[in-house]
Parts: C-alpha cells; structure tokens; sequence
C-alpha cells in the first residue's frame, strides 16, 4: 500500500548530518534523490482503492490491514474512545443519540441523548465526552460540548466558526475544523475556551471528524474523491499519509492504542465500522465478477459445470475457506475442488460450481463464498436452472382434485395444470372423463404441444344434476414414453337446498389497484359451455372481467382485460355486441375515461383486444360517458357501435358522437356537438329513410344548459334538438309511440330532476315529470307493471326513494322510500309471483343496502344491508332452477356478489329442450316473464326468433345482434303460444320454471300457433277434438326439416300422421272460427 509523504522530507537529513551548509545541502539532495528512487517507481502501479494513494513526491510503501468491520447505527458520525469502549454519534435523525459499542464484537447499545441536535465528531477527555454543535444561526459560533455518560452538558465554549466539524483531544486543547466555507477548509487548534493555538488548510475540503495517534492528527474528510483519510503533521498541516475509505462518506475516526478505528457508508440500514492495523501485512479482497449463473435445463444424470472466477484485488494473500450451498436444489450442487485455495494478490482462480440433478425440479440455490476477506467475509452467487427427465415427461401438480359440496346444477371449474418435465416436446392428444358431470373445457385444441418446462391450464368443469356424490378419472393421453396415459381422479358432490330470496350464491374480490370498486355489470350469453349466461364486471382498477355467471360460492373468473390508465366510469359505458370476431360468442363493447378515453371491443370468449378506437386523435381525448350497440348504420348486418365523448383541459377534446363500425372501430360518422356529450342511445328510424336513428344528450361549451339531439343515423346530421331545465343529460331511452304516428318515442332525464317524453320525430315535448331535485343517471326499461299496455321506466338517480314512472304519460307509478341514494337500479322478470316485472335497487354514499322491491306497487320483498356502497348492480337469468332472476352486485371495496332473486315459495323444475341446427317450433311450458331478447340469451346459438301473429297473419321476428331488445319487435313469450327458434347448431338446453297450470290463447281463422305446455302427452286426433273448428294440426320436424299434418276427418286416428304431442311442443292449428283454447286435449 503506497503512502503519500510531503516534499519536505528532502529537509530530513539537514536536521540529522553536520557539516558546511554547502555539504549538508549536497547530502541531502543525495538521499532525497535516493528516497525518490524507491517511492516513486512503486507509485507508478495501479493502486488498489483500499491501499494509500500516491502521487508526486511520496517516499514510502506501507502496508494497512483491515482487521474486523462491524455494522453499527446508520447514520452515525464521529468516533471516541475512553480505554475500554468506543462510541459514536448520530447525524440527520435521531442526531441526538449517542451509541456505546464493544470493540470485541462490535455490538452497540444506546448510551443516552445528548444535548446536540448533531454530532459533528466525537472525542474523550479522560472524563466526559466532547461533540461539537451548531446552535442558532450561520452568524453564531458553534460550540464544544462537553458531555457526560448519561447526556448531561457539563461545560461548553465557543468555537472559531459556525460550520464546524470534528473535534480531537490534545492534551487539555482541541483539534477542530471548519467544513464551510471550504477549498481550502480550517483546522484549528484551540484552548478549552476555545482561543485559536494554531491554524492551517486542511488536507481536502469537508474534514469531517479528527483524532490523534501518537502525536500525529488524523482526519477523515466526508466528501473525498479517492482519498478520504489523512495522516496530518500538526506542527506544519503537512499531510503525510492519505488512504481511500471502503465507502465514500466516513464520518468518524479514532485511536484506541493499538488500532486505528473509522466508520463510513454502509448498507441495509446500517454504517459499517471499521477496526484497521496500520502496520499490518496488507489486506485481501475478494473480487467475483459474476455473481450468478443459470444451468439452463439440464438432464436427469447428466451435469454442468460453471466456472467462477474469483479475484484478489487487496494487498495480502485471499483464502477461500469454505462454500456452502442452500436453497431449492442445493443439494444437487457441489464444488469440485478441494478447499481452503490461496489467491495472491493481484492474482485470481476459477472455482469449478457443478450441477448435478438427481430429480426433476427447479434449481434456485444460493453458493456462499466464504474468504479471510475481513471487509465481504461471505460473498452470494444465485444459482438457478432446472432439471429435465429424459424426453417428454407429463407431470401435474395436483393430481385429484375435490369440488366438495357444490349447488346442484352450478358450474364451478378446476384450473388442472399440466406440466412438460421432460426435455422434449409433450403432445397432449386427448382428454376424456369417465363421466359426463365432468367436462373438459372447450377452448382446448388436440393435439396441445406442451414445450420443454412448459405448463398448460385446462379448465375441467363440474355439473351436478342430483344431490349424490360423483367420481370420475380423467384420462390424459400424451408422448410420455412411460406414462401414456396419465389418470386423473376427481369428485364432488351436488347439493339441493333452497336458496331464499337475497341468499348469496357467489362472490368474488376484486384486489388491484388503489380504486377496487365495480362501475358496471352486466350478464352476457353463455361463453364457458353451461348454457347460463355469464357476467362482465367493469371496475376502477381498470380491468374488465368476465366470471361464470353460475359459479359456486367463490366465482370463477374466465378471463380479465386490462385498460391501461382508463377505468369504465358507469354502466352506461359497457355493452354487449354481436360477436364480432367470428368464435360463436357475443363480444363486449366498453368506453374508458381516466387516462384512457377509448373505445374498445373485447372478445367474450378470451378477453382479447378486437379492436380500440382511440379519442386522442382529438387534442388529449375525452373521456367515454356512453357506448350503445343496438342497430347495424352501415348494413354490413353487425351491430355498430355509437359513443358519447367529453373534452380535454385545453378545450380541443372531441366533443362529439361517434358511430363506430362494429367490426373494425373506423368511424362510419363523427359529429361534433361544441359541448360535452353525456349520453346516446340507437333509436328506430324517426326521419323515414327506414334506417335507423340516434338520440344523444350533450351540453353547452360551459355544461351550464343541457339538451336533447335526434341525430339521423345514415349521416350524422342534426335533425332536432330540445333543450332541458338541467345542465346535462345522462338518462336516455326508447318507449313506444306515445303520439300515435307509429314512431317509437323518447324519454330524456336531467341533471335537475326533469324527465321529458319527447317526439321523436321533431323534438317536441308530449309531457314531463319531475322526481325532485335529483341527478338523474339512468333508465332501465320495465316491460308493463300498470297494465296500461305500455313499457314503464325505472329511473337510476340521487335521491333516497325507488321510483317508477309510466312509460306512456310520464306520470309516477310508485315511489319507494330508501335508506339512501337510488343510484343503482336493475330490471327483474317476475320474481313475486305475480306475472310482472319487479325491480332491483342499490343505495350509496352512508347507507348501503340492495332491495328486491315489487314492480307493481314498489313495495320490499327483501332487503340486505351490503356493507360498502353499492357501485354497480345488474340482473341475471335464474342459475338455481327457481325461476327468478339474481342480482349481481358490486360493492365500493371490490366486493362482487350473486344475490338469490328466489323466494322459498317458488318451486320450478327442470324443462329440456332438444334443438337442431335451422329452424325449431317450440312452447315454453312454464311461467315466465320472457320476450323474446330473454329465449335468445338463453340458447346457445339462438339466431333467431318469430312469432306467427294470427291476427294480422304477419310474422314478427326478433334477428340476435340486430333487433334491439325492449324494442315493439322484442315481443313477449306468452304460455300455451308456439314460437320459432332458429339456432346456429345442434344443442341441448335445460330451462327451469314453475310448470303452467294454465293457458287461455285466442284463435283466429286461419291457422295459428299454439304449444303443447302439459306433461301429459297427446296426439293430434285427441287435441284437434278439443280446439273449436279444428280443420288441421301440423307439427314441425326441426331434425328433418320436415311437417307432418293431421287433417281432421280425412287423416285416421291412430294411423302415422296422428302424431305425439309432447310437453314443449309447439304446432299449428287451423280453425274456421275464432275461439280461445285453453289447453284441452
């Protein structure tokens, strides 16, 4: 370790040899010369940083050994010592601590507070302690204090400047430094009063504590390049020695007799002390380049080597002792030379690190390198890799599994994981259950190519259909050479209990993001092969989630999808479109605000992007307050899809309505409003082009004046506009004609309470309602509670009381008081029994409850208390088999639960129906509140519905993904009626309902349709005998296309064309007369 000396050690031998001036002059230019010779060549190696600089003139190569390093208090700063123990100071928090540490272990223990606010260095008189202290401010002096060992100032005396650091006993005076102002900075020597002995530039610019070791004043400096520790001559300020610290800031120093002590930066909370023989041999360190390593996959048997290489960077000889290994697959790994190795100086060795697996499995080890290197006695290498078997190699996790207790008729699913141990491809060429209540998922395709430590997760579905306990094995079948089949058991057993009305049937907790709660929900066909619908959940943590509508205690979540920056703000920006990909499922339309002001189709089967239309193509965007997917604008025969858009900050935001086609995102038309558009919705064709139309609900540039637009749909253009009490308009729906020209007309809220029934063909007002001084949010449309022959409006708002108005004249039909706001509302087929619709309510802000109210009169069949605010709340198709729908609801905290619909009164039963790809005639034989939107999210594939109106000897047909449900063509599924059913494919679908007991159909002549809803078969004869003018009945034959028809006294009784007629039929009859047919036969 080369040594820095002043150039005045050439003045040395003058003080030493007598003589002329001249010969002394001569002399000591001779062994300064010859000193030179021996300080400087060695000074022209590279220095290892923890070795003593050199530069020009030095005269010496020393050795400095670090003997122990210890952690002590972060922070600390200024070191003493009394004879046994050695302490420390605090700077920045806690500065008033001072620490007492055993230079044998270097454990430390809190002595007391002192009476600094920092300690700005450390010292011992033989008594007490001395810290130095800035009081007040840059004008004052800093002061000494002098300290006992509880912390109690003893005497104090000012010293020469404010900025002052480091303090050293001498002898009854003091050492001390001025850090600022700096280059150069100040020692001083002064009395105990504090009078200036003497003074000189230090060494470096930020001396920061000082101490003396036989006669000689040693400074650490805080803010040093390389060199941050000097050996001073007090006499002159000559610098003799300098040193590089382990770290960059040392902030202490002291002389214990024997060793020289410094404290600097250290890590993990702590500063590191150090304990240093100046006249020691040297010091090793050790120097590992690459401190880890992965093996890659290696085989069973065989192994791989890597070779560390390990570097000895100090001045002494480095001795690698011992390496120990820990962690997953520690045991398969071992150095392969003997140890302890000696590394020279300057020198370095590669240590040979084998892996060896003996099983399959992860490697994820430590290697501890442990050396005499007193500073990183240890040093960790990461191993990692993995161990294949030979070729593929099947292999699951858990193989069984147990779905427990599950609901009868649920569809609860085991993610079952299959892993590719071996190192070769796996090929899965086929799954199949020994019983058909387990089924394997459908989005599997064989043959599955499983990579080398690879995995897959197939989704094995449980539905039990009876109260029993059910086992199957699954059978894997796969490239495994010794395993080709690989079983898996499973079982569960289904329950059949009664789930009373608000009884939770699953629920789910949504987790990320610093904002969990739901915004919107709602229920989407079938996608995961249950033939129940399933549910979407939009929430503030910005994803989108689709979880199994008919889950079982804890919901499965099928898939999620991420917005980045840009969360759904409300139901009105979710919807469900056609499918627009092309899988067979309907897909999911949602409009993002936040950051992401977006347009985007989401994939109901996977959740994948279809497609984004982006709102910053227009300044900084705007947020998405609607997306309406009800008509096809472009008559590509898709659903297009229609958004509602705001500002940004800088007023160059959109501002306007989209129409979007449905199958790209590119914009059909855009039209710019100048104000925020809160609201649009498709409506049927108002301008007669027969195309359909569109009502928006935008404001003024300010939003102090809100307004209605009718929009024409073929072009975007503004055909009428109304303007509320209200600044904006939020709620928007199509009713029927309430002008009587045969245009289907509008309903409008405000944000002032104002409801409006407008034409839609111009604008006009027809009539309007106020609920109050309420924001009013959302409509649900409600098939007739009043039996005026008119849908009715349910209205989302914030205020405290459920409240229904007539679809027709505008007038309230009920009010419900509520325990707080009516912010989330739903509509529910008949769940009291009465044949009507019935209504859902959540309330927010103090109070937080769900109620199940009556359609008709609003009164509560139940309520729950939900514990959060209510956010989001949507109906869906009964999953229990009692025949009401459920409520979904979403809770302020992420909370999402499936809430029975059902009452213990309530008995239904199940109802199978058979359907063949094309066109099928059936009945509903049980009772129900449906239209026809309802069958088609029922059946799988459903395409298409019709009903033959025999009154008018027209069809009326409902067309999924086109014909808008709620709209007149949305007709109502009445019982002992027959209906068309068109579907994509074969498929089979069970039903549940409470089982007709009766049925009263008007007959007109001519032929009508009629269903067979007993479960008690007939055949033609028997039933044409009981229908009033009966001429003919024929049944449809959806498996071969065919009918076969029963001509009454033509066709004999009994012969093959008397068909069976059986429960769900549904077939034609013609009659000469009118009559009503209730059911005989």
């Amino acid at each position: 370790m080369h040594v820095n000396m002043q150039k005045n050690i050439c003045e040395f031998p003058i003080r030493i040899f007598g003589g002329s001036k001249m010969d002394k002059k001569i002399l000591g230019i001779v062994i300064c010369m010859l000193l030179l010779a021996t300080a400087v060549f060695p000074a022209m190696a590279e220095e290892d940083e923890r070795g003593g600089d050199t530069a020009a003139g030095s005269t010496l190569t020393r050795a400095w050994t670090i003997v122990a390093t210890y952690p002590i208090p972060e922070g600390a700063s200024g070191l003493a010592w009394d004879g046994t123990y050695l302490y420390c100071g605090i700077y920045g928090a806690n500065g008033d601590e001072i620490y007492r540490i055993d230079p044998a272990t270097g454990s430390y223990t809190l002595l007391c507070h002192g009476p600094q606010d920092d300690a700005y260095g450390l010292t011992y008189d033989g008594t007490y302690l001395w810290t130095t202290h800035h009081p007040g401010s840059q004008s004052e002096p800093a002061k000494a204090l002098q300290i006992d060992m509880g912390g109690n100032l003893i005497s104090q005396f000012d010293l020469p400047d404010h900025f002052m650091s480091g303090i050293a006993y001498d002898g009854g005076d003091f050492w001390v430094a001025t850090y600022y102002p700096d280059n150069p900075a100040t020692i001083y020597k002064v009395n105990a009063t504090g009078t200036i002995i003497t003074q000189f530039d230090a060494p470096d610019n930020q001396p920061w504590d000082l101490c003396m070791e036989n006669g000689y004043l040693w400074m650490v400096d805080k803010w040093g390049d390389r060199d941050n520790i000097y050996k001073i001559d007090p006499a002159t300020g000559n610098s003799l020695e300098s040193y590089s610290s382990e770290g960059s800031d040392p902030t202490g120093i002291v002389y214990d007799g024997e060793f020289l002590w410094y404290c600097d930066e250290g890590q993990g909370g702590y500063d590191y002390l150090y304990k240093v023989n100046l006249s020691g041999p040297g010091t090793p360190a050790i120097e590992i380049p690459d401190t880890s390593h992965d093996y890659g996959v290696v085989t069973v048997g065989n192994s791989e080597t890597w070779y560390v290489t390990v570097q000895n960077v100090g001045t002494a000889d480095l001795i690698i002792n011992n390496i120990t290994f820990t962690g997953t697959g520690s045991g398969d790994v071992y150095c392969s030379i003997s140890l302890p190795v000696t590394i020279g100086p300057g020198n370095s060795t590669l240590l040979p690190i084998v892996y060896e697996p003996t099983a399959t499995g992860p490697l994820s080890a430590t290697a501890t390198v442990a050396s005499n290197d007193p500073v990183d006695p240890t040093v960790e290498l990461t191993l990692t890799g993995n161990a294949t078997n030979p070729g593929p190699d099947i292999t699951l996790p858990e193989n069984s599994h147990d779905y427990g207790n599950v609901r009868m008729y649920a569809y609860p699913h085991w993610l079952m994981e299959i892993q590719n141990t071996g190192d070769a491809t796996l090929t899965v060429s086929n799954i199949t259950s020994s019983d058909s209540h387990f089924i394997i998922g459908d989005s599997v395709t064989f043959p599955l190519n499983i990579p080398v430590l690879s995995s897959v997760q197939i989704d094995v579905w449980f539905w039990p259909d009876d109260d029993i306990l059910y086992s199957a094995t699954l059978s894997i079948e796969s490239n495994d050479p010794d395993e080709s089949v690989y079983n898996v058991s499973v079982t569960g057993t289904g329950v059949d209990a009664d789930y009373p009305i608000g009884t939770t049937l699953w629920d789910y907790q949504v987790t990320g993001g610093y904002d969990k709660s739901p915004k919107a929900i709602s229920a989407i066909p079938d996608i995961n092969g249950d033939n129940v619908p399933d549910v979407i959940v939009c929430s503030e943590d910005n994803y989108i989630r689709c979880l199994n509508g008919n889950s079982d205690v804890n919901a499965d979540m099928l898939w999620e999808h991420e917005i980045y920056a840009g969360a759904v703000y409300s139901q009105n920006d979710l919807a469900i479109t056609d499918d627009i990909d092309g899988d067979g499922y309907n897909d999911v339309v949602v409009g993002s605000c936040w950051g992401g002001r977006l347009i985007r189709t989401i994939s109901g089967k996977t959740g994948q992007e279809i497609w984004t239309h982006d709102t910053h193509e227009y300044g900084e965007g705007g947020w998405v307050y609607q997306v309406d997917c009800s008509y096809d604008y472009n008559g590509d025969g898709i659903l297009d899809v229609l958004a509602a858009t705001g500002d940004d900050q800088y007023n160059t935001g959109p501002k306007r309505v989209y129409c979007l086609n449905g199958l790209d995102g590119t914009s059909i038309w855009e039209t710019p409003i100048g104000g925020v558009v809160y609201s649009v919705i498709g409506v049927e064709d108002f301008t007669g082009d027969g195309q359909p139309d569109v009502v928006a609900g935008p404001s003024n540039e300010l939003e102090t004046i809100g307004y209605v637009y009718g929009l024409n749909g073929s072009n975007g253009n503004t055909v009428w506009s109304f303007t509320v009490a209200g600044s904006s308009v939020w709620a928007l729906m199509q009713v029927d004609d309430i002008t009587g020209d045969g245009v289907p007309d509008v309903v409008a809220g405000d944000f002032s309470g104002w409801i409006y029934g407008l034409d839609a063909t111009n604008g006009a007002e027809e009539w309007n309602e106020t609920i109050g001084p309420s924001m009013i949010l959302r409509f649900e449309k409600l098939n007739d509670v009043n039996d005026d022959g008119y849908p009715d409006i349910l209205v989302a708002h914030s205020g405290t009381s459920a409240k229904v108005i007539d679809g027709y004249r505008g007038d309230t039909i009920w009010s419900h008081g509520l325990v707080d706001k009516s912010w989330c509302v739903a509509r529910s087929s008949d769940i009291s029994g009465d044949g009507i619709d019935d209504v859902f309510v959540g309330t927010l802000y103090s109070n937080n409850y769900c109620y199940f109210l009556n359609g008709t009169d609003g009164s509560e069949l139940y309520s729950v208390d939900f514990g959060t605010p209510v956010d989001a709340l949507a109906s869906i198709p009964d999953i229990v088999g009692d025949g009401s729908m459920e409520m979904v609801v979403g809770g302020r905290n992420g909370y999402v639960a499936c809430l029975s619909g059902g009452l213990d009164a309530l008995t239904t039963q199940p109802f199978d129906f058979s359907f063949y790809s094309g066109w099928n005639l059936l009945t509903i034989p049980f009772e129900n509140n449906y239209t026809a939107s309802d069958v088609a999210a029922l059946v799988p594939g459903c395409e298409m519905l019709a009903w033959w109106n025999a009154a008018t000897s027209s069809y009326t047909t409902f067309i999924v993904g086109v014909t808008p449900p709620g709209s007149p063509w949305d007709f109502a599924i009445a019982g002992g009626v027959g209906y068309y059913v068109k579907v994509a494919g074969d498929v089979n679908v069970t039903l549940h309902g409470i089982p007709l007991t009766s049925a009263s159909v008007t007959l007109y002549p001519g032929w009508n349709t009629i269903g067979w809803w007993k479960e008690t078969p007939t055949n033609a004869s028997s039933l044409s005998s009981h229908i009033s003018t009966c001429t003919m009945l024929a049944m449809y034959d959806a498996e071969t296309g065919t009918y076969t028809t029963f001509i009454v006294g033509i066709t004999p009784p009994g012969s093959p064309y008397d068909f069976t007629v059986e429960q769900g039929m549904g077939l034609f009859a013609k009659v000469t007369s009118g009559s009503i047919w209730n059911g005989e036969g």
